[in-house]
């Protein structure tokens, strides 16, 4: 018996700890989650996302395995599209404006990973990019080995700014 009032205790606590989502939060869940299915049917499968909460949305992150083995060049138009796509969708949103901390939302907003895999779901290698992020108005590109480890000799960093000129002009 004490087992049980013991358990019931506990599960007492857990439930009045829990905090209930502020609307906006509970907003851009089903946003993140409506995006996420779009994303999947161009090869994005989501596999996280969080954010800058406070009173209102800072930065959003969100986290995506791609399949496919793609050069900087490549990697940088998939990046950039989809990152050019998502601030379209958030500042066009009139419902989730109000809550963003600034409008328009930028960049510097956003967090964006794409992490590759090969068909089969193995890692992908150099000479291919393994893993693109934006985050802080940057972005990064890195590069795994043949025993999945990271080469910071062969990793790229540019700005966004850079990214997107290089992927409207074609260099």
């Amino acid at each position: 018996m004490k087992k049980i009032n013991a358990l019931l205790f506990l599960l007492l606590i857990s439930l009045c700890s829990c905090q209930a989502q502020t609307e906006y939060e509970s907003y851009l869940s089903r946003f993140i989650n409506r995006y996420a299915r779009i994303q999947k049917t161009k090869g994005l499968e989501q596999i996280g996302y969080g954010g800058a909460l406070n009173d209102k949305i800072k930065k959003i992150h969100l986290y995506f395995f791609f399949k496919g083995q793609l050069n900087i060049d490549q990697a940088r138009v998939l990046l950039v599209r989809e990152v050019k796509n998502l601030l379209d969708i958030i500042n066009s949103d009139e419902n989730l404006q109000p809550y963003l901390l600034n409008y328009p939302f930028t960049p510097k907003n956003i967090k964006y990973t794409i992490s590759l895999k090969n068909l089969d779901g193995s890692r992908v290698h150099f000479p291919y990019v393994s893993l693109l992020y934006l985050e802080n108005n940057c972005v990064y590109y890195a590069y795994l080995n043949e025993r999945d480890i990271f080469m910071p000799d062969k990793a790229h960093k540019e700005t966004y700014q850079e990214a997107l000129e290089k992927v409207l002009h074609g260099s």
